[in-house]
């Protein structure tokens, strides 16, 4: 599968899949914990992630590089989310859900 698109996520972010049942407390726990484990401007060692739909396209996962190091705060961004579908379909998911996008796609 090739990734259509990453959007970055803050804490507050991923509380709020907590809220709506999209993932559980310990996930939200194992994905902070993964991603302030990763060494600033590298590549993470680990991942951790979990699928957020049943038909495993839309993942979210810890930071796999860029935290939110060009503006000096490493470990801004928290979590990403990474799409393995159309913007379409990932569009209706958060729609269906009542989320926002987040805020950084790149």
């Amino acid at each position: 599968m090739r990734a259509e698109g990453y959007w970055k996520l803050t804490e507050a972010d991923l509380k709020s899949l907590v809220v709506k049942g999209l993932i559980d407390q310990s996930t939200l726990e194992e994905i902070i914990r993964t991603s302030q484990a990763r060494h600033p401007d590298r590549h993470a060692d680990r991942m951790k992630s979990a699928w957020l739909n049943r038909s495993e396209t839309i993942r979210l996962q810890s930071i796999h590089f860029y935290g939110g190091e060009n503006f000096g705060q490493p470990f801004h961004w928290q979590a990403e989310i990474v799409a393995f579908t159309t913007h379409s379909a990932l569009t209706q998911f958060f729609n269906r859900h009542h989320l926002k996008l987040p805020h950084m796609f790149y």
